[in-house]
């Protein structure tokens, strides 16, 4: 993991990493957490508030490329990434547990931007690859 601090003093941070795996962008967390999606990985990636690195949760299954892009913080804590070749939402929450969600979607290529919490509480995905938005609404 490169790491570049305020006074522009650039290093790397974490372990040795197997050179197959990567992450999508990260999401900043209220626990002051940032957490990666695994791309080509098989487990998310968390950078703790104090800076050590670790992979989270279960593996997830499939093809490369699960998820591509960074997830969206809900305001229940929770942060939210949309499939791209995985088959289910992902999800970890506030107290750093990684779960997938909701029903499979099959094919791939399906949601590869970014997501947006609206002003009513509804969260929206979108791709040009996939038929429909996925959305989530939150109370």
């Amino acid at each position: 993991m490169l790491c570049i601090t305020a006074e522009g003093g650039v290093g790397t941070l974490g372990p040795e990493l197997d050179a197959g795996d990567t992450w999508g962008e990260g999401v900043l967390a209220t626990n002051g957490c940032i957490y990666f999606p695994p791309k080509c990985a098989r487990r998310m990636l968390c950078i703790s508030a104090e800076g050590s690195v670790e992979s989270l949760g279960p593996e997830i299954l499939g093809w490369n490329l699960r998820y591509m892009r960074a997830g969206v913080l809900a305001p229940n804590g929770c942060i939210y990434f949309a499939p791209y070749e995985a088959k289910q939402v992902l999800c970890i929450t506030e107290e750093g547990i990684v779960q997938t969600l909701g029903p499979e979607m099959h094919g791939d290529n399906k949601y590869w931007g970014g997501g947006v919490l609206a002003p009513s509480g509804v969260m929206y995905f979108r791709s040009p690859f996939a038929d429909r938005f996925l959305s989530r609404y939150w109370i």
